[in-house]
């Protein structure tokens, strides 16, 4: 019949899946993709709590029992513990009059605290308010000295001391809580500062280059005056890098 299509009685028409296997086969998909996604695609939801992925290269740390936390409340006690070590340690340095840094006192800390690293609890040194102010000025200090030192020809300790002081905001160096001057790491390698120092001797560069230009003078009527060879005086200037 025209608008029909021809009837072939030899051919049968397909029939659709049955509905329970069509829903078996849905789920096996959703399974499977599921699985993937839980496998390659997993994003942790809280920041503080990272959790082991093969794919983004993270190294577990395992906790200490004693700071095991299951919550924000929990993690927020944590820190204050670890602050108030922090703390504590900061003002023994201080008061057995040794350098506080950073790293020194971070490492005293987990002693306290009686923990092998600060992964195992699960606090991160940035975290803890104290120590993150302590590294900030520790960080601050140690770039002003490299600085200050590296663009001065002459210079002495006294300089440095009141530069630092200028630039801080301070009246005393002890008032930003790292210990002596005389017992930094730095100033010890750039001074030869040594170890019975307890103060910083006060002269100034004007002072020096006042001392040289005598010295220059002197030197001049020495040699009217000497028998020809400056090796008869007696004298050896080997460095004149530290002038203290």
């Amino acid at each position: 019949m025209y608008g029909q299509p021809p009837h072939n009685s030899g051919s049968r028409r397909r029939s659709p899946p049955k509905p329970r296997e069509q829903h078996r086969r849905f789920h096996q998909n959703s399974d499977h993709i599921h699985s993937s996604q839980s496998q390659n695609y997993y994003f942790p939801q809280n920041s503080y709590f990272p959790n082991q992925s093969s794919n983004f290269g993270y190294i577990p740390f395992h906790q200490n029992p004693g700071f095991q936390f299951s919550s924000r409340s929990s993690y927020g006690e944590v820190v204050e513990r670890v602050d108030r070590a922090v703390i504590k340690v900061r003002r023994d340095l201080i008061e057995a009059g040794e350098n506080v840094s950073a790293w020194k006192v971070s490492q005293a800390a987990l002693v306290m605290l009686k923990a092998y690293s600060w992964d195992s609890l699960g606090v991160r040194m940035q975290q803890v308010p104290s120590l993150f102010q302590l590294i900030f000025t520790d960080g601050k200090i140690n770039a002003f000295i490299h600085c200050f030192v590296a663009v001065q020809r002459i210079t002495t300790l006294y300089d440095l001391e009141v530069a630092i002081l200028r630039n801080e905001g301070v009246e005393q160096f002890e008032e930003l809580d790292l210990g002596p001057l005389v017992k930094h790491p730095l100033i010890i390698h750039y001074f030869s500062i040594s170890p019975d120092v307890s103060e910083v001797f006060r002269i100034t560069s004007v002072e020096i280059i006042s001392f040289l230009a005598e010295y220059m003078d002197d030197d001049k009527r020495r040699r009217k005056k000497s028998p020809g060879t400056t090796e008869k005086l007696g004298v050896r200037i080997q460095s004149l890098g530290f002038v203290a």
